[in-house]
This record gives C-alpha cells, sequence and structure tokens, in this order.
C-alpha cells in the first residue's frame, strides 16, 4: 500500500489552484467586466453584437477540443497549462487594451479570450486528477471544484474593487488586467505537476491495480460503474457506435447551451431589469459559497450515485431558475434564488459531465473522446450568446424570451441525462455485481 506517499492530493491541490487562479478566477471577472463595459456603455455595440462575441467564445471551446486532446495523449496535459497560461496573460494584460469597438470586442473576447479559457479550464485538469483518480474519481473531481469556488468567489468584489478604484481612470479594462496578474501567480505551480502516478512510481488512489481502496468509510469506496484501468482504450469510432455516448453528448451540448445564459447575458438581464451593479455582484459571489457547499455534498455522493442521475437533477433546478427569473419583479429574493439555484447545476456541470465519461470508458480513452464531447459542445453552446441577443434586440432589450426558451431546453437536456446515461449505467452496475456474486 503507499497510502502514505500518494502524492495525488497534493497533485490535486496544485491542479485546484492553478485552475481556480486562471479559468475560474477569469471567467467570472471576464462576465463582470463585459456586464460593466455593455451596460455603461463603455463600448458602443447593439445586444445581438455582444451576444456574438459569446457565440465566439463559444466557438474556441469546441472544435480545438479535438487537437487538445490529441496534444494530450501524445504530450500530456501538464503541457498544456505551460502553453495556456503564458497565452492567457498576453491576452489579458495585452490585448485587452484593444478592446474599443463591437470587432475587436468579439476578437479580444470570442477569439482570444476563448482561447485562453479553453487551455486553462477543462480537459486538462480533468485529465490529471483522472489519471490520479479511479475509485475515488468523482470525490476528487468535485473537491477540484470546490477549492475553484473560492475564487469565483472572489472574483467578483476584486473586479468591482480594480473597476471602482479611479487608479489610472479606472474601467472595464482593470477587470481584464486583473486575471492577468492572477495568470502570472498561477505559473510557478505547473513546474510541480506530474501527468501520472506512474511517473513516480505510484498507483492511482495509491493502490496496487486490482486492490480495493481500504478506507474507514466505506461509503468513500466507488458503488457505480466504472471501467477498469487495465480496459483497452475505445477509439473515437468505436463510442459513436454507442447510444450512451451519444447521450452524453447530448447533454454537454445542451448543458454548456444553457451555462452560457449565465455567463453571456444573465447580470446584463438583471441590471436592465433594475437590479444594481453591487447586488449583481454580491449575488454572483455569495452564490459561488452555495455552489461550494452543493460541490462538496456532491463530493460525498459522486461514488455512490450514478453521474446521470446527478446532472439530470441539477438540470431541473437550473431550469427552474431561469423560469423564475425571466420577468423578476424587482424583488432581491429572486435573483438570489436565480443565483442559488443556478448554483446546483453549476457545481455538476464540468465534474460531472467529466466523471460521467471517465467511468464509462476509462482513463486512456478520456483525453480523445473529451475532446469530441467539448467540440460538440462548443459548437452548440456558441449559438447562445447570439440567440440571446437577437431575441433580445427583438424585444426592446430584453433578455426575458431567451429565458423561458433555454429553461425549457434544461428540462428536455434533464430527461437525455437521466433516461440515456443514468438508468443504462445503473443496469451496467447490477448486473456487473451480480456477475461477481
Amino acid at each position: 500500500m503507499e497510502s502514505k506517499k500518494f502524492s495525488g492530493w497534493k497533485q490535486l491541490l496544485m491542479i485546484s489552484i492553478i485552475t481556480g487562479l486562471t479559468a475560474q478566477y477569469g471567467g467570472a471577472a471576464v462576465s463582470l467586466s463585459n456586464t460593466v463595459m455593455q451596460n455603461g456603455a463603455q463600448v458602443a455595440m447593439t445586444a445581438t453584437a455582444f451576444g456574438l462575441g459569446s457565440t465566439v467564445y463559444s466557438l474556441m471551446q469546441g472544435p480545438p477540443q479535438i487537437l487538445i486532446g490529441a496534444w494530450i495523449n501524445k504530450q500530456g496535459a501538464r503541457k498544456v497549462f505551460m502553453m495556456g497560461i503564458p497565452f492567457l496573460i498576453l491576452v489579458t494584460l495585452g490585448l485587452s487594451n484593444l478592446l474599443n469597438s463591437d470587432i475587436s470586442y468579439i476578437l479580444v473576447f470570442g477569439v482570444f479570450w476563448g482561447l485562453s479559457y479553453m487551455l486553462t479550464s477543462q480537459i486538462a485538469a480533468q485529465t490529471l486528477i483522472n489519471n490520479w483518480f479511479i475509485q475515488r474519481r468523482g470525490e476528487a473531481m468535485n473537491l477540484m471544484t470546490a477549492i475553484t469556488c473560492v475564487f469565483s468567489f472572489i472574483s467578483p468584489y476584486v473586479v468591482q474593487g480594480v473597476i471602482n478604484s479611479g487608479f489610472a481612470g479606472g474601467g472595464f479594462k482593470f477587470g481584464w488586467y486583473s486575471i492577468g496578474v492572477f495568470g502570472i501567480l498561477s505559473l510557478p505551480f505547473v513546474f510541480f505537476l506530474k501527468d501520472r502516478p506512474e511517473d513516480i512510481g505510484q498507483h492511482p488512489d495509491g493502490v496496487e491495480p486490482g486492490q480495493i481502496l481500504e478506507t474507514k468509510a466505506s461509503s468513500r469506496v466507488s458503488t457505480i460503474f466504472k471501467v477498469g484501468i487495465d480496459v483497452e482504450a475505445t477509439t473515437v469510432k468505436q463510442a459513436l457506435r454507442k447510444p450512451v455516448f451519444w447521450a452524453i453528448m447530448i447533454c454537454a451540448s445542451l448543458g454548456f447551451a444553457v451555462s452560457m445564459v449565465g455567463f453571456a447575458f444573465s447580470s446584463v438581464h438583471f441590471m436592465e431589469k433594475g437590479y444594481e451593479l453591487s447586488v449583481v455582484t454580491s449575488s454572483m459571489s455569495w452564490s459561488s459559497i452555495v455552489r461550494l457547499v452543493f460541490i462538496l455534498l456532491i463530493a460525498k455522493v459522486s461514488d455512490r450515485i450514478e453521474p446521470g442521475f446527478l446532472f439530470g437533477i441539477s438540470l431541473a433546478a437550473y431550469g427552474a431558475a431561469l423560469l423564475l427569473s425571466a420577468n423578476p419583479s424587482g424583488s432581491i429574493v429572486i435573483i438570489y434564488a436565480y443565483r442559488f439555484l443556478s448554483s446546483i447545476y453549476s457545481a455538476c456541470l464540468i465534474p460531472v459531465l467529466a466523471t460521467m465519461l471517465a467511468n464509462i470508458f476509462g482513463r486512456e480513452s478520456f483525453p480523445s473522446l473529451q475532446g469530441v464531447v467539448l467540440t460538440a459542445a462548443g459548437l452548440v453552446s456558441a449559438t447562445t450568446g447570439t440567440i440571446g441577443g437577437l431575441l433580445a434586440d427583438a424585444n426592446n432589450g430584453s433578455y426575458s424570451t431567451a429565458f423561458i426558451v433555454y429553461g425549457i431546453v434544461c428540462f428536455i437536456a434533464s430527461v437525455v441525462a437521466v433516461f440515456g446515461v443514468g438508468v443504462p449505467c445503473a443496469k451496467k452496475y447490477k448486473a456487473e455485481r451480480m456477475a461477481h456474486k
């Protein structure tokens, strides 16, 4: 047993810090900075052009993922961070100074920030976690997400502070600059990452292959369907023949499409409905605490309850949040209810989807298959910003119709998650248990 020497938890902490300082902090910071830019007319553009920036951003989360997945298979996930963080610093401290028109907004935010976020967010970090953990994969994936919540919590306050500081005239660009500073702080941690436990003579979870993880709390050991470490990698062509893979792609595609409502125009929606920036900022920050609580709860059950069921429940909660907030009354309760319900969903979106795919197809298949899944998700979610902007321009600047449309999409995706992924995997686990009796 290597439990005392196992380095996986240290690796998880460093991965979390890197992702938190870059993608997690940066995603919230850019969203709020763009809201201040648009609401304050600091850059003149229509709602359609504003939404088009989010569309291009989403596209950058799509097709490039296939290339990144192939890169990871050959070079390892650590090198993705080594490439992505310097690029993020360049974009936020340098190219952000070009933001002065709708065209430059689409290029800087949509293309360049989209690429830098893609490189520092999902596939590299998820691959590293999947390499280090199998029996505790769900717990580890959610713990990583929980740690990054700290950075999501502080982001709105930091951004509001630097924008309102008045230093050098202030303005939304100072929110962008803060991302570059945090990116510089993250860079040293990359040099201590290891792609696989085998690189330093260890094994996933700190146990020999084939051994069951020994813990005082038996509930921490997986009781759901997971393929073993010795399973041959599934090719993309083989995966495309499996209905469960298509169900995961549909869940991811619709799931990221509805999540873009929160990123692209939810804050603008609430400010146009009369909410003050301080209320929007405060609700964003405190929703991170709620998200953290749910992530910790999910971490306790994600190796015991099929991820498809968890994802379906979270989608239903988010759908309710969107419908509830389509026409807010102006009460502070509405915006906090939206943030808190959507926190349930955001707690599940990235870690549960990744866990779902890795459980079914294994760690050797994960980078290439996740590249395909995220490509499909990026292409579909790319439509959210533009559709939302078009609906807003057609309704005198109101995003209410968009909220209703995407609320309905949430419930459709929830059905796919439960019956397309959760139920088949639960049946596989029961059959596997029966076979070993």
